[in-house]
C-alpha cells in the first residue's frame, strides 16, 4: 500500500505536521517536552492509528537511530482527531496523508507498507539486531515523498532520509532511521 500527501482534507487517512492527536492530550509524551509530534495515520484493516514523535534534539535523534536505542517513539491507538495542543516538529508544515492505494503513483510515496524496505544505506547493522528480536519489516516513511520544498522550513527531520518501521505481533516499532 502506498500512501501520499496532499494539500486538502479529502480522503485523508491522517496528517504530518500540526498538532498530534487528541487521544495524546495529558500524557507524559507531550508534556515532558522531549519529543515532538511528527505524523499519525489510519492503519490499514484496523480501527486504529499509528502515531510517530521525534526526539527534538537533532543530536540525540541521530545519536540513537537504531534499535534498541531509537530515539522515535510509535504509538498504536484509538482514531482521534487533531488536538489544539501544539507540540508539532518546528520544520514541518501541515499536510494530509492521503487514503492508501495499491499501486503507486508518479514520485516517490511518502509511506509504502509492506514490501521491502528501500534502504538508503544498506548495511545490515541496521537490522541485525530487529530480525534477532523476532521484527520483521513492515513499512516505511521517506523524506524524498514529501508533497513539496514550501512544506519544510529548514532541515528535514530525518535529514532528508528514511524511517524504517517494524512489526512483531501487534506492535510497530521505529526500527532505525537513514540519512543520505
Amino acid at each position: 500500500m502506498f500512501y501520499y500527501l496532499s494539500a486538502d482534507i479529502i480522503n485523508s487517512c491522517g496528517w504530518i505536521g500540526g498538532n498530534p492527536p487528541k487521544w495524546f492530550d495529558g500524557s507524559d509524551v507531550i508534556d515532558n517536552n522531549k519529543f515532538v509530534f511528527y505524523a499519525t495515520f489510519m492503519l490499514p484493516n484496523e480501527d486504529q492509528m499509528l502515531s510517530i514523535f521525534i526526539n527534538k534534539e537533532f543530536d540525540e535523534l541521530i545519536d540513537n537511530n537504531i534499535y534498541p536505542n531509537c530515539s522515535i517513539k510509535v504509538y498504536k491507538h484509538n482514531v482521534s482527531e487533531e488536538s489544539c495542543i501544539k507540540n508539532s516538529h518546528p520544520s514541518i508544515s501541515k499536510r494530509w496523508i492521503v487514503n492508501p492505494t495499491l499501486e503507486p503513483r508518479e514520485g516517490t510515496p511518502f509511506l509504502f507498507i509492506g514490501a521491502t524496505p528501500d534502504l538508503i544505506q544498506d548495511e545490515d547493522y541496521y537490522y541485525t539486531n530487529l530480525e534477532k528480536d523476532g521484527y520483521s519489516f513492515w513499512g516505511q516513511i521517506d523524506e524524498d515523498g514529501y508533497l513539496s520544498d514550501d512544506m519544510i522550513c529548514g532541515n528535514s527531520p530525518f535529514a532528508f532520509g528514511a524511517l524504517y518501521l517494524y512489526k512483531k505481533e501487534n506492535e510497530i516499532i521505529a526500527g532505525f532511521w537513514q540519512f543520505s
